[in-house]
């Protein structure tokens, strides 16, 4: 059995100024009002029942006008969706983080030889489960679990998935790697039992990559058609 990785993306960056002629931005969702995404995201961010996200991301992706937590924080209430924005993530800078990491039914999206598919796993339907997830391109992501060693006494879960990467405009390591989002989709709406919040999320990301294609962007192909194991 494969456990896939199934987020993050290639540190390659394409040159998109000429996506963003506009210099007026949407005060929701920190874009050019030309690509705003503001109409497809919920009229109020939805809370949770079952599960609570722990975003951790490099330093660097929250500068991108492609990343994708922005849709994580226009859909889904803040107090079931934390960003946490560092590289090592010291208990003493980071002190709410550990707290809520050291609560029990508390899993990491990563994949790798030891990692349980996701619905493999079992757990109390009635606890909460906290789904961490690391923001980054791939190889940011592997140097932040690295470095980031309370992260290593957590369950790690994979998702294997048979459906490529929407995220069509950022270069992924293979074919089988998900966005942070689409990652974050398809967990939440596995432990919610609810379809209907993956395609919230899912639709302002294929707004978002149809934009950029509207505007020129090509659709970009994964490195290699390889599958992390």
């Amino acid at each position: 059995m494969e456990h896939l990785a199934f987020w993050n993306d290639d540190g390659h960056i394409e040159d998109e100024t000429h996506l963003y002629k506009s210099r007026n931005k949407c005060e929701k969702c920190k874009r050019p009002t030309n690509v705003c995404l503001c109409h497809v995201f919920p009229a109020n961010p939805v809370g949770l029942n079952k599960t609570k996200l722990f975003i951790l991301q490099h330093p660097k992706e929250c500068s991108r006008p492609l990343h994708t937590t922005v849709i994580l924080e226009a859909c889904i209430k803040s107090s079931f969706c934390k960003i946490f924005r560092g590289n090592r993530f010291p208990e003493s800078k980071f002190s709410d983080l550990y707290a809520s990491l050291k609560e029990k039914n508390t899993i990491l999206m990563y994949p790798g030889p030891h990692a349980i598919p996701l619905y493999e796993l079992k757990m109390n339907e009635k606890d909460i489960c906290n789904i961490v997830l690391l923001d980054g391109t791939w190889k940011q992501a592997q140097n932040m679990y690295k470095r980031c060693k309370f992260l290593h006494s957590l369950p790690l879960v994979s998702i294997e998935t048979q459906q490529n990467s929407e995220y069509v405009v950022r270069t992924q390591p293979n074919e089988k790697c998900l966005s942070t989002v689409e990652c974050a989709a398809v967990a939440l709406s596995h432990w919610e039992q609810d379809k209907a919040i993956g395609e919230m999320l899912l639709k302002p990301l294929r707004t978002m990559c149809q934009f950029q294609l509207d505007y020129g962007e090509k659709v970009h192909e994964p490195k290699t058609r390889m599958s992390f194991r």
